[in-house]
Order: structure tokens, then sequence, then C-alpha cells
């Protein structure tokens, strides 16, 4: 049980890293 909450966890940590990858990337593109 505890595996697949710290899997999850991680999935959720991964996104947001990606997200705020992403929207800096954009921005550098548009500058």
């Amino acid at each position: 049980m505890s595996v697949m909450l710290q899997s999850l966890n991680n999935i959720r940590t991964l996104r947001a890293m990606a997200r705020e990858f992403s929207i800096d990337v954009l921005e550098e593109m548009l500058e």
C-alpha cells in the first residue's frame, strides 16, 4: 500500500517538475 502511495507521489512530483520545465522552455522560446 505504501509503495503505491509513494509511486503516486513520485508521479505527481514528476508532473509538477515537467510542467514548470515546459513553462520555462516556452518562456525562453517566446523571448
